[in-house]
């Protein structure tokens, strides 16, 4: 039987946002909410092997809930920075992982997961909802099982499973909530019913309605504290009802046919992942391996044709260039220009009495410099500012770190392609290492660029 996954998309974002440390890429960007939706989405997949996938989102305009009650989600904190500025990323996640993002004006993610349920219970599929909300119990069927993320791992919950935690159908999970409330949502229930005395009526009567035929009908056994509550709580109980029932009839324009999933898209979860720095996902994802680098070079750069340094050129420089070496030459990139003179030759020594130079690992041309009696400072190091920006890689390779910040896999194959890419990368970095410092002194912290300065290219 074809198999459906539904992810909670919204749900999956927040628990990894709180339950992740905060994690930032080179340029400052928060990234531990896209980190945990990768996660997550992907171990769903690779377990359930799911013909089709979506990931449900909620939008941020009111739904048919808050236009009926005010105070639905009304306690709610405002999302932080931190995280609103994750959601893009986590959108352009789930494309590049090949699945489907879906949301619905009016209506809740939640929604769309009941819709998509019933429709794909329809068509025949066997159905898996992905989420960490218990709310989405009251979909469970014989057909539909919720994938519960705990924090000790995914707890699969079929009819059978329900019934032997709640010993109930799944769908009195709405007529509990209704008498109980939920202060998450901001369901108010019934002043005064709480979860135990909740589920002790459900059980006894039903469902929500069967408890208020039972009081009006004078059938009830219920204590007068609690009789009293329930008949000065009905309408706030029916309001809550509504509130909490997932609708099954969202206006999507998808069906589980149109969701198929044809696994990832190998070339946009590269040069997303190394925007935002994950490198030990892309080595998992298998996106790192040297031939695919080799493969994707030899396209990739398009650098000027070499000129030979003249004197006219060093005057020109109104600051410092790119510049590597191989065993007999110098390149120098700038301005998109490439040059190149002798490492042995008299215009070699002109240029560095007059330059500092931007490079990746000085200390390494230093010493290819001073073979030939070439004193030389450095003003930039790529290699360096990739260390300080994202300490704790394990490694700062030029293809890495163009990864990064080009967000392309470029292999240099000479020195004259290096001194191009050194040249593209500091530009790249030095309005990283500004957005940082920036965010450094709204903290009141030090900023990485002294670091740099002042420390580490010394």
């Amino acid at each position: 039987m074809k198999k459906l996954l539904i992810a909670d998309g919204t749900n999956i974002m927040y628990r990894s946002f709180y339950g992740i440390r905060p994690l930032t890429n080179q340029s400052g960007l928060h990234t531990n909410a896209v980190y945990g939706c990768v996660t997550t989405l992907s171990k769903a997949v690779e377990d359930i092997k799911p013909d089709s996938v979506a990931v449900a989102f909620d939008l941020p305009t009111p739904t048919f809930r808050h236009k009926s009650y005010d105070g639905y989600k009304a306690t709610r904190k405002k999302a932080p920075d931190d995280l609103t500025e994750q959601i893009e990323y986590v959108r352009r996640t789930v494309n590049a992982l090949g699945l489907h993002a879906v949301d619905c004006e009016g209506y809740e993610a939640d929604d769309i997961l009941g819709t998509l349920s019933v429709l794909g219970e329809k068509d025949g599929y066997e159905v898996y909802i992905l989420t960490g909300d218990r709310d989405v119990f009251q979909l469970i069927t014989d057909k539909t099982v919720v994938v519960y993320i705990s924090n000790t791992g995914h707890i699969i919950y079929d009819r059978a499973a329900f019934r032997e935690k709640y010993n109930a159908e799944p769908p009195i999970m709405v007529d509990i909530k209704a008498l109980m409330g939920d202060s998450s949502d901001n369901i108010p229930g019934v002043a005064g019913i709480g979860e135990k005395t909740a589920l002790k009526l459900i059980s006894e009567c039903g469902t929500l309605e069967g408890v208020y035929h039972k009081l009006q009908s004078g059938e009830a056994s219920f204590s007068p504290s609690v009789t009293k509550k329930l008949i000065e709580g009905r309408e706030s109980a029916l309001l809550s009802y509504d509130l909490a029932r997932i609708r099954c009839d969202a206006p999507i324009s998808v069906t589980p046919a149109s969701l198929s999933y044809e696994g990832f898209d190998r070339s946009a979860l590269r040069a997303l992942f190394a925007e935002l720095g994950f490198f030990k996902l892309s080595e998992r994802f298998g996106l790192s391996d040297e031939d695919e680098k080799v493969d994707d070079a030899s396209g990739s750069l398009n650098i000027p044709k070499p000129t030979e340094l003249t004197s006219d050129d060093i005057a020109s420089f109104n600051a410092p260039p790119a510049v590597a070496v191989d065993e007999s030459t110098i390149y120098i990139a700038k301005d998109d220009k490439i040059y190149y003179t002798q490492i042995d030759g008299e215009m070699s020594q002109t240029f560095f009495k007059k330059n500092s130079v931007v490079c990746h690992d000085y200390k390494a041309l230093y010493g290819k410099l001073s073979a030939f009696g070439i004193e030389s400072t450095c003003a930039f190091d790529t290699f360096l500012s990739a260390y300080l920006l994202s300490p704790g890689e394990s490694s700062y390779e030029l293809p890495r770190v163009s990864m990064t910040y080009l967000s392309e896999n470029i292999n240099p194959k000479n020195a004259a392609e290096e001194a191009y890419v050194i040249c593209r990368i500091e530009e790249a970095q030095r309005k990283a290492l500004i957005r940082v410092d920036e965010e450094a002194e709204v903290k009141g912290s030090a900023k990485l660029s002294d670091v740099l300065y002042s420390i580490e290219i010394p």
